[in-house]
């Protein structure tokens, strides 16, 4: 049983290694802005990329930032500044 944990463990860090991941739905909710079901849509359309261990949802911080960055629409300088 030790023996079977151990081989998980060492596939996790394989997977996980040199890269930022945030495995919590709502961390990731909060960081876009979203809700848990738009999530989950952007998940089951590809919009964001995500790996799934066991029951949990991986997100690369890098994609989370690229769909930031790609999304984002600034307020123009009208709205605000009235």
């Amino acid at each position: 049983m030790i023996y079977a944990f151990e081989n998980l463990m060492n596939m996790y860090s394989l997977v996980f290694a040199d890269t930022q991941w945030c495995a919590v739905n709502e961390a990731v909710c909060r960081r876009l802005g979203i809700s848990k079901r738009t999530l989950q849509s952007y998940r089951d359309t590809g919009k964001i990329p995500f790996s799934m261990i066991g029951h949990k949802c991986y997100y690369k911080q890098s994609d989370i930032q690229t769909m930031l960055e790609r999304h984002y629409n600034a307020i123009p300088k009208k709205l605000w500044q009235e």
